[in-house]
């Protein structure tokens, strides 16, 4: 859509919402950003600073953060399984409700003779 201005005559594109500055997608792409910049640095004062090794730093910057995500996501796991048990396998869920218990022989005998 094309929006003419007042004051000079000069004719503006609008943006789509997910273009806008203030929208979400763009703020989290500037937090993204941001992260990286942060990450760079990061790998500049090791380089430079530190004297760490270059692959060493690119393998820390990866490696670490990796490992503790793993580990935060198995500890989920595991706290999820603690609290709520263990998920029953998929082919198996509906089917325990839908079978009834097996009568005893004493149940029949008891209705003919209420009857």
């Amino acid at each position: 859509a094309v929006v003419s201005t007042q004051s000079t005559g000069e004719k503006l594109e609008t943006y789509s919402w997910y273009r806008k500055p203030g929208s979400i997608p763009m703020r989290i792409f500037g937090l993204l950003i941001s992260f990286a910049m942060k990450v760079n640095d990061v790998h500049d004062y090791l380089t430079k600073e530190a004297n760490v090794p270059p692959f060493v730093s690119v393998i820390g910057l990866i490696a670490i953060p990796l490992f503790v995500s793993l580990l935060i996501f198995l500890a989920c796991i595991s706290t999820a399984h603690t609290l709520w048990g263990k998920p029953k396998a998929p082919h198996t869920i509906g089917f325990q409700s839908s079978k009834q218990p097996p009568q005893t022989p004493a149940e029949p005998a008891e209705e003919k003779k209420e009857q």
